[in-house]
C-alpha cells in the first residue's frame, strides 16, 4: 500500500478530523480525514473529538493507521 499523502493545512485555524472510528482496540485503525477550519466547520461535528498526535509514546512500537486506504505511520 502506498504511504498516505495529506494536503497542507490551508489556514492557521485549520484542523483535520478523523471520521471513521474503529470497532475495537484489536482492529486495524482506519479512518478518513476532513480538512476544515474552526471558523467554517459545523460545530456539531467537533463537539466531541480526540486529537491525533504526530508523536505519541516512546516510538519503540511503531504502528499504522490506514487513512483513505493509505498507510500512515504512527507511534
Amino acid at each position: 500500500m502506498s504511504a498516505y499523502q495529506y494536503e497542507p493545512l490551508s489556514a492557521p485555524d485549520s484542523i483535520r478530523l478523523r471520521l471513521e472510528p474503529f470497532a475495537s482496540r484489536d482492529d486495524i485503525l482506519r479512518g478518513s480525514l476532513l480538512n476544515t477550519t474552526l471558523s467554517e466547520c459545523d460545530y456539531d461535528l467537533i463537539d466531541n473529538y480526540t486529537a491525533l498526535s504526530y508523536v505519541w509514546g516512546s516510538g519503540e512500537k511503531p504502528c499504522q493507521i490506514f487513512l483513505d486506504g493509505q498507510a500512515f505511520a504512527i507511534t
